[in-house]
């Protein structure tokens, strides 16, 4: 029988453990949360950069995300509910983090928008339905950024099996927002039915120096503008190699509507069909471009 001394099997313990430590820290750790059953809010406080959480159930509480390189993914199983919750905070929001990635989940019934990135963050948001929020769906501000929708090789359908598209629908304001010096790439996501009577809503709004490329979206039956960019804002549609595909804007309140020193590119692939238009309004149901409205690239309109 071979004895080891103390001390030397203590550092060969000591040498073995913190091998095994540098081995788990040079992955991605993988945690996993029953919404049922535990606060998901807790366990996003204790997570470091780089952690992947796996959801499910339903998340009946306000989320605040503040660490870079998160996943949260609801595999198609979690919901964030804002159900019986009076705030004016967002349901979701992302506060200053870097590639933060919310994929998979329903996002619905909150007291005021339902995601919302902020201050500088930036955000990957596939495969999520985000609805009935009462005020928007998806707010991208204070010079933020997002990747809203399929990545370039995912072209599947949004709602349908392995889509990466959002379905942002039925939200009390606008589906989507991009405001104050924010960007989003929009790719393969249905923005309908946003707005109510009594608040006519758009699909997607840009002002304030917003920008945005739109490529194979559905912008659908929402009660105001299906598409409306104001203020020192700017479109790109479908321009790249890559996304020679079409957005389809039809059955809103109005189709396109660019104004206000606002600018739009791009090439015919898109196009606005069948836009009943507002009560008195002077132009036309697809479009409204006036001339403050800097267009460049083969539009088509």
């Amino acid at each position: 029988m071979i004895t080891i001394p103390k001390a030397l099997g203590f550092l060969v313990l000591s040498t073995v453990y913190f091998v095994s430590a540098a081995a788990v820290g040079g992955q991605e750790a993988t945690k996993s949360v029953n919404c049922n059953k535990r606060s998901l809010q807790h366990v996003i406080d204790r997570s470091k950069p780089g952690t992947l959480i796996k959801v499910s159930g339903t998340c009946n509480e306000l989320i605040d995300i503040t660490t870079d390189n998160l996943t949260l993914d609801g595999r198609g199983k979690a919901d964030i509910s804002g159900a019986g919750i009076v705030s004016t905070l967002p349901l979701v929001r992302i506060s200053g983090a870097s590639n933060v990635t919310i994929k998979g989940f329903t996002i619905h019934n909150a007291p005021r928008n339902g995601l919302v990135v902020r201050r500088g963050g930036s955000a990957v948001i596939t495969g999520n339905t985000i609805s009935d929020n009462a005020n928007n769906g998806i707010l991208v501000h204070q010079s933020s950024s997002a990747r809203v929708g399929s990545s370039r090789d995912n072209h599947a359908l949004a709602g349908t099996p392995g889509s990466e598209g959002n379905v942002v629908e039925n939200n009390g304001g606008d589906g989507i927002v991009i405001r104050t010096a924010s960007s989003a790439d929009m790719f393969h996501n249905i923005v309908r039915n946003n707005g109510l009577p009594a608040n006519p809503s758009r699909g997607i709004f840009l002002e304030v120096g917003g920008s945005a490329f739109l490529s194979g979206n559905e912008i659908t039956s929402n009660t105001d503008r299906g598409v409306h960019a104001a203020t020192n804002a700017s479109i790109r549609w479908s321009a790249d190699a890559f996304h020679q595909e079409q957005n389809l804007i039809q059955l809103n309140g109005e189709g396109i509507v660019c104004r206000t020193g606002a600018a739009m590119s791009g090439n015919p692939q898109n196009f606005g069909v069948g836009n009943p238009g507002t009560g008195g309004t002077p132009h036309s149901d697809d479009t409204d471009i006036s001339g403050t409205c800097a267009i460049s690239g083969a539009l088509g309109f």
